[in-house]
């Protein structure tokens, strides 16, 4: 599947209510480890592989925010409630915590930052700059160092 970045996406038609929700791409960052949402309450970085945990849909809002929805366990990217703070799945309410929106980098490389509407911080890797398995993801500060591991594009 070719990358695709994510103003791509949010320019596609959305799905009219009645249809279900189809998963259609992997969250990966430049070292090519995938968001994965197996956990039934975490979110962690892990080996991009074909599998349905790595894969993941936007519900859209009307507010130009969106939720990211895990085909495996439709449960949502969401903060926790408190910033710093890990990034979880949970239930898709709706909250500030589960929405999500791109900011494109100056670069125009096609990597994006992922930020909360409640934090307004970026999706990132919890042990940045490592790319182990099962490393968490957390939120972090708009000024903190930009590894390579917090920038993010969709395939």
């Amino acid at each position: 599947m070719a990358a695709v970045t994510l103003t791509a996406l949010l320019a596609s038609p959305q799905a009219s209510a009645a249809e279900p929700p189809e998963p259609s791409f992997q969250i990966y960052n430049t070292e090519n480890n995938c968001v994965d949402g197996n956990n039934p309450n975490g979110a962690y970085i892990w080996d991009c592989q074909s599998v349905a945990n790595q894969y993941w849909h936007l519900d859209w809002t009307a507010s130009g925010f969106f939720a990211i929805r895990n085909a495996k366990t439709d449960r949502c990217l969401r903060a926790a409630g408190t910033f710093p703070g890990p990034v979880v799945t949970g239930a898709c309410d709706g909250s500030k915590y589960t929405l999500w929106r791109n900011d494109g980098r100056p670069e125009g490389d096609g990597w994006q930052f992922l930020r909360n509407a409640e934090w307004q911080a970026f999706l990132g890797s919890l042990n940045a700059p490592s790319t182990a398995n099962g490393s968490g993801v957390t939120l972090d500060y708009p000024n903190a160092p930009q590894w390579p591991t917090n920038v993010w594009a969709f395939r």
